[in-house]
């Protein structure tokens, strides 16, 4: 007797799309598996039509295809034949990398052959789908314990390592679907999947919190029901945790609901079975009444804001909205960091060469957490934290409320007004147009920062403001672009330049040296500027960065500098590497190494711009490698900063 997979359906659905015919290849790459699958699928595909009659044709020129006069039989039959016999086959790329992952937790080992016959796949698709497990699993969860060589497939790891993969793939793929019932995590326990005891499972969690009166999201609960699952199912299995494990935060809620799920599912458990279960659980963002963690992390947090203040001149607190929706985020980050369970952003990279200052000023919380708890949030983290500074760089940098007055003819103020929003329309918000003589009413009804009129008004004013009773002009164009710039706290492009960058701190090397010697001489120059004091200490702290927090940017150009900036007077050291010097296996060609004051009177965010642009530009790199002297350089840079100051006012 002969049917169908999902995937086969899936094929008939495919070649039912293309009346036309469509070849093997593109079916091939639509479902990832290769041409000989399909070939294969199509046989037996063909084995089960011919209980109507009808079968799939192919030819060199239309592909696979079905005959028009059998077109609505296939349909029709198709349509019933799934509904019917729906099989719970992995069917897509996805589903049979759980399937194989679940297999490998639950044996060990397996035989490619044999999962290539439980999936209905050739080996070669098996191999595919094995190298993009390898690689989800290292890249996303640092899980590198799969390896396969003659014909076989195994997993070796740790218990604990185990259960803490298991814990994140249920909660990536519950928050990414939003679902209880999940296709993934039904390949992932199919050998063990019960419905009747995830709903009995959900079903206690929901009761404890209506009788506890705490309230969690569906999310929360539909990842609580799964992780409770999955460790009942690895207790019972006799598999114990190698390592002592240690609860989080005493948190008497969390500890009687876990206790109270694990007596339910009659389970042995023991006190490291429950509590690293619970320590994840807590990362899902379950309320406590803990007062010393609260206080710890406003502790953390009113550092963070202070260095900020210090450093930057920012005050993060002046945004009460953004400074309570950080503290949230902070506080599981640091419940993330402390379970060595952190965040994977796909995008970091992106958002570093993107948003570089913000994620500059989100650096600075890493060597708090690193004092309390001697930990390193990752990138990844700090990219997620960085979102909430760039909101408020965003909010600090609003636009100029503008007040419009006007004595003469109403129609010479509309012009203005015309002007001022194709000129000005990222930089000026119009809040009122109003004759003179309702000046200042209007002022007490909207914040001001500039007045515009076409007539002199009272020198009593206190608000700044600008007589433009003529077509604007040259004049005009540059008050309001110094009023603008100057009120973001912008300085000039060529101020801060001449102020960072110095042509005795230009660094030309021609010999192989290893980074840590590169740095040495990097930071004599600075010593020698006056920069900073001390060589062999700015080298150590620069040093550790590099080796936690990359500082390379991208083609092969480098801004190393200390977290920690204690600099006497900010400056750069521009080197050019002609030689050979490798960090972290990427070549060095250029660097921008950054000596920075503990505060900064300058808008920093320009510098940052500044050598990102340098370094998101190969023929720059590459102009930069061909000088050999340090005045020619220094122009160069130069005249880039000047474009992009121009590219700022114009």
């Amino acid at each position: 007797m002969y049917w169908m997979n999902n995937r086969q359906i899936e094929i008939v659905y495919i070649i039912l799309e293309h009346p036309k015919g469509i070849t093997g290849s593109k079916i091939s790459k639509e479902i990832e598996v290769t041409t000989r699958t399909i070939r294969n699928d199509v046989s037996s595909i063909n084995s089960v039509l011919k209980k109507i009659g009808c079968s799939i044709h192919s030819d060199k020129q239309r592909g696979y295809f079905i005959l028009e006069d059998d077109f609505y039989a296939v349909r029709n039959f198709i349509k019933q034949y799934h509904y019917e016999n729906n099989k719970k086959i992995a069917n897509n790329p996805t589903e049979r990398r759980y399937y194989i992952l679940g297999q490998l937790v639950l044996k060990e080992s397996i035989l490619i052959y044999t999962l290539a016959e439980e999936l209905y796949v050739s080996e070669q698709t098996i191999y595919k789908d094995i190298k993009k497990l390898m690689q989800t699993l290292k890249e996303k969860y640092y899980f590198n314990h799969i390896s396969f060589s003659n014909g076989m497939v195994a997993l070796q790891a740790p218990e604990m390592e185990l259960r803490i993969l298991f814990y994140r793939v249920i909660k990536d793929e519950i928050y990414l679907k939003n679902s209880f019932i999940n296709s993934n995590l039904y390949q992932l326990t199919q050998e063990y999947y019960s419905l009747q005891k995830l709903q009995y499972i959900k079903e206690k969690v929901c009761l404890f919190c209506q009788e506890n009166d705490i309230y969690l999201n569906d999310r929360v609960i539909f990842v609580i029901v799964w992780m409770s699952l999955i460790t009942a199912v690895r207790i019972e299995s006799k598999k114990l945790l190698e390592k002592k494990v240690e609860v989080f935060y005493e948190n008497p809620a969390l500890h009687q609901m876990v206790t109270n799920l694990l007596n339910d599912l009659h389970v042995s458990y023991s006190s490291m079975d429950q509590n690293l279960l619970q320590n994840y659980m807590e990362t899902l963002g379950f309320e406590t009444d803990k007062d010393d963690y609260q206080l710890e992390t406003d502790s953390i947090i009113a550092e963070f804001f202070k260095q900020v203040k210090v450093k930057y001149n920012y005050d993060f607190k002046s945004v009460p909205s953004l400074c309570d929706n950080f503290k949230c985020h902070l506080q599981l980050a640091i419940k993330r960091l402390v379970m060595n369970y952190q965040l994977v952003n796909p995008l970091v990279d992106d958002f570093k060469l993107k948003y570089p200052f913000a994620f500059e000023i989100s650096m600075l919380i890493v060597p708090i957490l690193y004092d309390r708890y001697g930990l390193y949030l990752n990138e990844d983290e700090v990219s997620f934290l960085s979102l909430y500074v760039l909101m408020f760089l965003n909010v600090k940098n609003t636009k100029v409320n503008v007040l419009l007055v006007n004595s003469l003819q109403k129609s010479f103020i509309n012009f203005i007004k015309s002007w001022l929003d194709l000129e000005y329309k990222e930089y000026i918000q119009i809040v009122a147009t109003t004759p003179l003589y309702r000046l200042s009413k209007e002022l007490e009804k909207h914040p001001v920062d500039l007045i515009i009129s076409d007539t002199v008004l009272d020198v009593s004013i206190q608000t700044p403001y600008l007589i433009m009773n003529h077509l604007p002009g040259l004049q005009e164009k540059e008050y309001l672009n110094n009023f603008i710039f100057n009120r973001a706290d912008f300085f000039s492009g060529i101020q801060v330049f001449k102020k960072v960058f110095n042509r005795k701190n230009v660094l030309f090397v021609n010999e192989n040296l290893d980074f840590t010697d590169l740095m040495k001489r990097c930071a004599d120059h600075l010593v020698v500027q006056g920069n900073i004091q001390e060589a062999d200490s700015f080298v150590d702290y620069l040093i550790s960065r590099e080796m936690v927090y990359s500082t390379h940017i991208c083609n092969s150009c480098f801004m190393p500098h200390p977290l920690i900036a204690d600099a006497c007077m900010s400056g750069i050291c521009i080197v050019i590497q002609k030689g050979k010097t490798m960090v972290n296996n990427t070549l060095f060609k250029v660097g921008f190494v950054l000596a920075l004051e503990p505060r900064l009177d300058y808008n920093m965010s320009y510098i940052y711009e500044l050598i990102y642009k340098i370094a998101s530009s190969e023929k720059t790199i590459e102009f930069l490698l061909s000088l050999d002297d340090e005045a020619e350089c220094l122009e160069y840079l130069e005249n880039i900063a000047q474009v992009m100051c121009d590219n700022n006012l114009n």
